[in-house]
């Protein structure tokens, strides 16, 4: 900026994350103009967009059928897998492991629709009103992940933090082998070495250790599943924080 003398350099350092260093560095040897500049400056702020194993953008989908008489909903069960006398799930299976998709569950004299993308949510009500007719829709609701955190943070997409105790085993456990999982995933921000490729090799270890401090500059909130990073760091032999 100009200071009736010369020019100074005024503002401060920017966090640019792993993922946008590089988007960065073209923006700058192409001499992007202010507005450019602007644009990149205003992605780094947005919220993370969440999606779906498919890719489907994160919308919290919700539809309240009045259970008229008569109403058979144990055909569901040729459609939908039975949870318990009340409850049907939708689910797709990626890397042997079973994914809910959506639910149909009964309230009192309601029977609920529920999936968390827009997608999904047509399917699974195309798949309940099909199976079940006569049901007559009463209200329906969507809410994009992204409405909701900007109203609420992370934690508005989350159960209460509250966990029963016999749960919280099989959740620790379920969190080591998410990380055991990523160990050997292929990374976009890694430019798709795996951790370990990258932990193994001198030129990528740097990027490695970065992605890591992102993970630690995250703070999830009360009750979120999260990554132990200092585990992470032991497995691949780097040093600790």
């Amino acid at each position: 900026m100009p200071d009736s003398e010369g020019h100074q350099i005024a503002g401060g350092a920017l966090h640019v994350s792993l993922r946008m260093r590089d988007p960065l560095v073209t923006l700058l040897d192409d001499e992007a103009d202010a507005v450019e500049l602007a644009g990149f400056l205003a992605r780094m702020a947005a919220p993370p967009e969440m999606v779906t194993m498919e890719g489907e953008p994160i919308v919290l989908c919700t539809a309240r059928y009045a259970i008229g008489e008569p109403v058979a909903l144990g055909s569901l069960d040729d459609v939908l897998h039975r949870e318990d006398a009340s409850t049907w799930s939708e689910s797709v299976t990626v890397d042997e492991r079973s994914w809910v998709r959506g639910t149909v569950s009964v309230d009192g004299d309601e029977l609920v629709v529920s999936a968390n993308s827009e997608v999904r949510f047509r399917r699974l009500r195309s798949l309940v009103e099909s199976a079940v007719p006569g049901l007559g829709l009463m209200r329906e609701e969507a809410k994009p992940a992204a409405d909701l955190m900007a109203a609420g943070g992370a934690a508005a997409l989350l159960p209460p933090p509250t966990v029963p105790v016999e749960a919280a085993g099989a959740l620790a456990g379920f969190m080591r082998e998410q990380e055991d999982r990523w160990l050997e995933e292929q990374i976009p921000a890694l430019e798709g070495l795996t951790p370990r490729q990258a932990a193994a090799d001198p030129t990528r270890r740097e990027e490695l250790e970065a992605l890591l401090r992102e993970f630690d500059r995250m703070q999830p909130p009360p009750g979120a599943l999260t990554f132990d990073t200092s585990r992470l760091r032991s497995l691949l032999g780097l040093p600790g924080r």
